[in-house]
């Protein structure tokens, strides 16, 4: 096996209403004692993406781009990027990466499909993936604090920021005093630890914050009602916390490579469907 290079295979230059093909479970071998066993295609996955196009092209141009396509990536060597015209294999919203503890930076992006089985996605499309955070129907968007690998497909958050609240207004929106919080507008903070009326329901809560000043933040709680602010207990954290859980919107390409050889063009056929072999590609894992 070759490299990966970098590249989008151009899909359209094929038939793709016509393809066959998805992920795919692992095959089934004997196990040698009469059992059939599944065989593994990945660490991590039990389903492999593997798609066929048939064997024709309507114009000579989309053959001759196809095959120098090939030749870019060294055949059946090289792995590159394919997206996946439909819909159902290129994207997805809400997907589950894990829940929070407190502790934990680095989370994998997948794609469900079906309530039993999740995919892992490595090659996201640059721009589409968008993460939230929060309890369980109450997802907050995260726009600050975290970064995904376009070629790994995992999601990074920032260390974690965390504060103690020495002081609250009864207010709209509710001011917290956090000496030296290190947030910045549209950071959002995990509540806890809160007590007494009215403050304790503010607890598990994850909130945005606008910046006053370096010691003071407001997020957008009407907390007129609560009394005085007097316990200085309350937490704030920037990771995410247990009980959270981390959803993402994507979209994505495999990374998958030839196998089948693309044959070099013989002559132009004008105004006629131009035949070829059958084009299949097989996800890769790195």
């Amino acid at each position: 096996m070759g490299t990966f290079v970098d590249r989008l295979f151009p899909v359209e230059r094929l038939i793709w209403q016509e393809m066959r093909g998805g992920i795919l479970p692992p095959p089934v071998s004997s196990a040698g004692n009469g059992s059939l066993v599944q065989q593994r295609l990945s660490t991590t996955d039990e389903g492999q993406y593997r798609v066929t196009f048939p064997p024709q092209v309507r114009k000579w141009s989309d053959w001759v781009a196809i095959y120098e396509f090939s030749l870019g990536v060294g055949g059946r060597r090289d792995s590159f990027r394919l997206r996946d015209p439909r819909t159902y294999f290129n994207k997805r919203a809400g997907q589950a990466l894990g829940a929070g503890d407190g502790v934990t930076q680095a989370y994998q992006l997948v794609a469900s499909f079906g309530d039993d089985y999740t995919h892992r996605i490595t090659k996201p499309v640059d721009g589409t993936v968008a993460i939230y955070i929060g309890q369980a129907g109450s997802p907050v968007a995260q726009t600050s604090r975290w970064s995904v690998g376009l070629l790994s497909g995992e999601v990074s958050f920032d260390s974690d920021l965390a504060g103690t609240v020495t002081g609250a207004t009864s207010a709209s929106p509710c001011v917290l005093e956090i000496t030296g919080h290190g947030l910045t507008t549209g950071d959002t903070v995990h509540l806890g630890a809160f007590t007494g009326t009215g403050w304790s329901g503010l607890n598990d809560r994850r909130e945005i914050v606008a910046v006053v000043d370096a010691n003071h933040i407001s997020i957008p709680v009407d907390s007129s009602a609560f009394p005085a602010y007097s316990a200085n207990d309350g937490t704030t954290h920037t990771l995410p916390q247990a009980g959270e859980i981390i959803t993402a919107d994507l979209e994505w390409e495999f990374q998958v490579c030839l196998s089948s050889r693309i044959e070099p063009p013989s002559d132009a056929v004008v105004g006629r469907i131009v035949r070829l072999g059958e084009v299949v590609f097989e996800e890769v894992d790195e």
